[in-house]
């Protein structure tokens, strides 16, 4: 029930723990605006879990969650009464999956035949990486063309590029 700072893509494992007549537990985020002060919405996580004491629940942190959260758990209690819930304390920041190019991280110019190692770093959410190369102007302002040097690589890693003689998409 601390403040946390999450990241999508991220497990984490929620952990509840209810006594009394309960069957099965449901788990929801809800998302607030940017200033997490106003709900936006409700969105579920796991439904019908059946109770024990303490469970703890595996949940992959969906990009649909980025931004301000908090975790509910609903108890579905027997006989039919109406269910009790329990919100966390605090709010949770969920931060998108990122990619962070390690080089080249500045502008550059190469000449057409020569062979670079391209180099970045992925995040926890990050499954793969495509790699595209961006024709840009000297100001850095985007001409317009790109080119696919690779796809589907690791969400880490590097890859030796030959700069071809033409890089038109």
């Amino acid at each position: 029930n601390a403040p946390y700072s999450w990241q999508a893509g991220e497990v984490k494992n929620i952990q509840w723990d209810i006594t009394g007549p309960v069957h099965s537990v449901n788990l929801e985020y809800v998302k607030y605006d940017a200033t997490g002060s106003t709900e936006i919405g409700r969105f579920p996580i796991a439904s019908n879990l059946v109770n024990s004491n303490v469970v703890p629940y595996s949940w992959t942190i969906p990009s649909s969650a980025v931004g301000k959260i908090k975790i509910n758990i609903i108890a579905n209690v027997l006989g039919g009464a109406l269910p009790v819930s329990d919100m966390s304390n605090y709010i949770v920041t969920v931060a998108p999956a990122e990619v962070r190019v390690v080089y080249p991280n500045t502008y550059y110019q190469w000449e057409t035949g020569s062979t670079k190692q391209l180099q970045w770093t992925g995040s926890t959410g990050v499954t793969s990486v495509d790699i595209e190369a961006l024709d840009v102007a000297p100001n850095l302002s985007l001409l317009g063309t790109k080119t696919v040097i690779a796809t589907k690589q690791l969400k880490s890693g590097s890859y030796s590029w030959t700069i071809p003689a033409t890089t038109t998409g």
